[in-house]
């Protein structure tokens, strides 16, 4: 692959600058985006994604799919919770752990946050031909089991593509 492996080229050849600046790219859309339409950041609007396609969900598991430290994810509910778009409360099967679900406004933005996604997405994604969205799609799929099998400390390739499973829930804002 051109620029992969040539240190010649320099990094804005690399695979991950040129990722990197892709995902900063759509962030800062699907950031401004939401706060025209909704007057929410992406964050806000991730989390409200994340808990409204999923229902109820634990606390712990809305920082592990979202990678937000704790510390800023518990920043990010309570100002959903303040502005009446979630509640939580504690697992009633372990006391330790908090669960988190959108209130019927909540369920209401992430309808129309999902909306918003979809399009943007869609308007994003039409330069591509089907079969270049396809491939794509497979792509960022494997790229981000790699990322999270070498993020764990291994140094050999992930599993093979065909046992990848999905990392972002459906209807999550991107």
């Amino acid at each position: 692959m051109a620029g992969a492996d040539r240190p010649s080229e320099g990094f804005h050849r690399l695979p991950s600058f040129r990722l990197e600046l892709l995902a900063r790219l759509a962030e800062r859309h699907a950031d401004a985006d939401f706060r025209r339409a909704f007057g929410l950041g992406i964050l806000q609007c991730r989390l409200v994604g994340l808990v409204g396609s999923q229902g109820d969900t634990r606390f712990g598991e809305i920082c592990r799919q979202t990678g937000i430290e704790k510390s800023h994810a518990s920043r990010i509910v309570s100002s959903l919770i303040d502005l009446g778009l979630f509640e939580k409360y504690s697992d009633p099967s372990d006391q330790r752990s908090t669960i988190v679900r959108t209130t019927p406004a909540g369920k209401a933005l992430h309808a129309r946050m999902l909306s918003a996604a979809v399009a943007r997405n869609r308007d994003w994604l039409q330069v591509l031909t089907p079969e270049q969205r396809d491939t794509f799609l497979a792509c960022v799929d494997i790229l981000t089991a790699q990322a999270q099998h070498l993020a764990q400390g291994s140094t050999r390739p992930a599993a093979a593509s065909s046992d990848i499973t999905e990392t972002e829930p459906a209807g999550a804002p991107a």
